[in-house]
């Protein structure tokens, strides 16, 4: 019976670790990429966001992270809102976007 069950869903199984494992090696290049950056650019204990040197290291910690965030929200919408789509049977084409 444990057979059976591999065989089911073995595609899932490898194509889940596969996503798992490059989604780790993302995380692990930008979390090394910004302990780098915050230990060369640190700034006082003391400092408050309005001083110009905590502004360019919120700014440059922000600069660093942000592509993950994008790279997660949309992996997390593609992986929600297209099957929540298909459940209505609404074809992803017929969303816009307003500019």
């Amino acid at each position: 019976m444990l057979w059976l069950t591999w065989r089911q869903h073995r595609m899932q199984v490898l194509l889940t670790t596969a996503l798992l494992a490059v989604l780790g090696v993302v995380l692990l290049i930008s979390g090394l990429g910004a302990a780098d950056f915050a230990a060369q650019n640190a700034p006082a204990t003391d400092c408050v966001t309005d001083t110009p040197a905590c502004s360019s290291y919120i700014v440059g910690m922000n600069e660093l992270i942000r592509p993950v965030g994008e790279l997660l929200g949309g992996l997390v919408l593609a992986g929600i809102v297209t099957p929540w789509l298909a459940a209505f049977d609404v074809p992803p084409t017929t969303l816009t976007t307003s500019t």
